[in-house]
């Protein structure tokens, strides 16, 4: 537990390699939750080791199907694997963002990153358009910047009926970032400001 808990104190300082380390430490000692492989999982993502991320992520997920921050951190991997590759995203992305909305709770960043694996998700641009701004639609209403928006889907922004469709949109509070890592030893999972 101790070593699971200092992995996670590595994470928060964004310190991967000591969250690596100590994360399998604690998994080799026995307590290897999915909560420690989601986070182990991020710190692989931040250290570019794509593969070893998603090992521990299936592993998460594997122990606690309904672990909303690993489906959506899963999701979140392969969108990231398939634009490297310029590639569309694989239609397993697409299960684990709906899985994570669908378990909740709703926050900006969910739905902004459901927006970008549906813009990446089918062959054609426009196949899965009416998707990506709905979610859109609900990340301004859950507080995310409407600058972001534009930046971010410019082209799709282009098409008169889309913009038109996200100005209807009423804008929230902004959310604060939040880093997809869990206390170990919660039994209430959080985010961090």
């Amino acid at each position: 537990e101790i070593s699971a808990c200092q992995a996670y104190c590595w994470a928060l300082h964004g310190t991967y390699q000591g969250t690596i380390m100590c994360s399998n430490r604690a998994i080799d000692g026995g307590f290897g939750t999915a909560e420690v492989y989601n986070n182990l999982a991020i710190a692989y993502l931040r250290d570019a080791k794509l593969e070893s991320a998603l090992v521990a992520l299936n592993e998460a997920i594997g122990q606690d199907e309904a672990f909303q921050e690993a489906l959506h951190n899963r999701a979140c991997l392969e969108f990231r694997r398939a634009k490297q590759k310029g590639r569309p995203v694989d239609n397993r992305a697409r299960l684990d963002i709906e899985a994570a909305i669908k378990i909740g709770p709703p926050t900006a960043t969910l739905y902004l990153d459901a927006a970008r694996i549906y813009s990446l998700l089918g062959q054609e641009p426009r196949e899965y358009r009416e998707r990506v701004v709905e979610y859109l639609c609900e990340a301004l209403r859950l507080g995310l910047s409407s600058d972001r928006v534009r930046k971010e889907f410019e082209p799709l922004l282009d098409d008169p009926d889309v913009a038109a469709s996200l100005a209807n949109c009423v804008p929230g509070e902004a959310e604060q970032p939040r880093v997809r890592l869990v206390d170990p030893l919660s039994d209430d999972f959080f985010h961090l400001p």
